[in-house]
């Protein structure tokens, strides 16, 4: 079951980069950023199918941009707009 391997290696490279990043101050969404660029086929590879992971990776988009849309409320743009 190579695809598990490799999400079991996308989870566990989560958590540390997302422990790394709490500490740095920087916010989740770049910690996963830096995550999926590192363990990526074109930087150290430890994940090499990209093609079985690029389902799971459209399906992290769709649900970060669901989670940025939660915390903006019409207040938060309209303040912004001004």
């Amino acid at each position: 079951m190579p695809v598990l391997q490799d999400i079991l290696i996308i989870l566990a490279a989560s958590i540390v980069i997302i422990v790394i990043s709490s500490i740095l101050k920087l916010p989740a969404v770049a910690g996963f950023l830096i995550t999926g660029m590192l363990i990526g086929p074109h930087a150290l590879a430890f994940v090499k199918n990209s093609a079985e992971i690029e389902l799971f990776a459209e399906i992290g988009i769709v649900l970060m941009l669901f989670i940025v849309g939660i915390e903006f409320s019409l207040g938060k743009l309209k303040q912004i707009k001004t």
